[in-house]
């Protein structure tokens, strides 16, 4: 026994030992960060990168030719989403991607992993790209965020909006402190919008925690209007109008050369040119006609309800006195009133003889109120000799109503919007369910953290 020869339990030990120590060696420089699978793998990785880059560079330069050209650039060519801030003249088309902390919006476009590329296939990860530098950014899953309108709960309108100002509009304003200020408000206008003469005083003029503030003699809001084909959708598709919240009288600015001519109206919405034009060619007011304080007034520029019509005029105004329909309109103390109008062009309403009309529907805190006949010869008129010339929207304006002084609306204003498409009842009553909740979920929340 003294004898046989043999290994010892150590020497047995510490040979699985060191063959471990070899094996974990083995692995990692197959499958460590380091490794030659993990190299592999990356080197794929960066193939796939590069070519994948290469068929994005090529549709950036198909579309920079096309722009060089004059060509038309189909939207097909555009690969991924636009993307665009959160603005009052936007509040349906928006999004943003923040990678490290830094915004991508106006002039990017998302390419999101899965989308198809043509002449490559499917892209195997996302992207950031412009059209105008020609810039290329991959994104890294995980390590960017997007935010959208789709993405907003609760936000009462998605589509067919022209102008929004509501409770979802408010929130994207507040800072880190959850305040909203003339700068952070500010930080979501763009060129094409504009809030005038506001003092951001806190209680009568600027924006707050939960409404917009008018103060009724220099405020208004401005959104540029000039694009053709949206222009062109109005026109086929009519037009809704929306206001929720408390309006109440405000001035008129008289013109150096005129004088007061007993008018008693305050503007709460007209579209107009940037030179004065007598009249708007659209335009919503409020106040005393002939004695009956609690009037509203509509006039879509040129034509009729119901009227004849002429060469010579086509001018024509929709008068409704509430109190016909039970409605007081405190203009004085301010009243809380959710009005809605609209407007289908998109099939005749009713005809007379040779005439046929649209629908124009007037509704009061989700009740209609009435529908009128609006003259179709008078719409096609607005639309070749008014709607063409609009470049703006104003909020709480009128400019130059009746050629002699401007009319602004004194508002705490909750929601106020303009679709150019005609909401149908069941879409109305929607839309003042959601507003009217949205605004009430915005004030209780205010509650909670005072």
């Amino acid at each position: 026994m003294k004898n046989q020869k043999g290994i010892t339990l150590i020497a047995l030990i510490i040979t699985i030992i060191v063959l471990l120590i070899l094996a974990g060696v083995s692995i990692s420089l197959v499958v460590g960060d380091n490794g030659v699978l993990t190299q592999a793998q990356n080197a794929s990785k960066k193939t796939t990168s590069a070519s994948e880059k290469e068929a994005i560079e090529f549709a950036i330069s198909d579309v920079q030719v096309d722009i060089l050209t004059g060509e038309e650039v189909p939207k097909s060519k555009y690969l991924g989403k636009a993307l665009s801030k959160r603005t009052l003249g936007n509040t349906t088309e928006w999004g943003v991607v923040t990678v490290d902390g830094k915004n991508y919006d106006n002039g990017w476009y998302l390419l999101e992993k899965g989308n198809e590329i043509e002449g490559y296939g499917k892209a195997k990860q996302s992207w950031l790209i412009n059209y105008n530098t020609g810039e290329t950014i991959e994104l890294e899953e995980g390590k960017y965020s997007k935010l959208s309108a789709e993405d907003v709960e609760n936000q009462v309108a998605k589509t067919n909006l022209i102008f929004n100002l509501d409770s979802n509009l408010i929130d994207m304003a507040k800072n880190e402190e959850g305040e909203v200020t003339k700068e952070s408000f500010e930080s979501l206008l763009d060129e094409n919008s504009e809030l005038v003469n506001f003092d951001w005083n806190g209680t009568t003029s600027g924006v707050t925690k939960t409404s917009f503030k008018f103060d009724g003699i220099d405020d208004y809001a401005k959104v540029n209007y000039s694009n053709e084909s949206k222009k062109e959708i109005l026109k086929n598709n009519g037009f809704t109008f929306e206001f929720y919240g408390v309006l109440s009288n405000g001035k008129m600015r008289f013109s150096n050369s005129s004088k007061d001519n007993g008018l008693k109206w305050s503007g709460l919405f007209g579209a107009g040119e940037p030179e004065k034009v007598e009249g708007f060619p659209m335009s919503f007011i409020v106040g005393d006609n002939n004695g009956y304080p609690d009037t509203i007034m509509w006039r879509t520029g040129t034509g009729g309800f119901e009227s004849e019509l002429s060469d010579e005029n086509y001018m024509y105004n929709q008068y409704l006195e509430l109190s016909d329909y039970g409605i007081d309109l405190d203009l004085e103390n301010g009243t809380l009133i959710y009005l809605t109008i609209t407007l289908d062009t998109s099939k005749i309403f009713k005809t007379n003889g040779d005439e046929e009309y649209y629908k124009c529907s007037f509704y009061a805190n989700n009740k209609k109120l009435d529908d009128f006949g609006y003259n179709v010869k008078g719409w096609n008129y607005f639309c070749e000799n008014d709607l063409t010339r609009i470049n703006f929207f104003s909020l709480g304006m009128v400019m130059d109503y009746g050629g002699c002084a401007d009319l602004f609306c004194k508002l705490d204003c909750y929601a106020l919007r303009l679709y150019n498409k005609s909401l149908s009842d069941t879409e109305i009553e929607q839309s003042y369910n959601d507003t009217v909740a949205a605004h009430n979920k915005l004030v209780a929340d205010e509650s909670e953290n005072e």
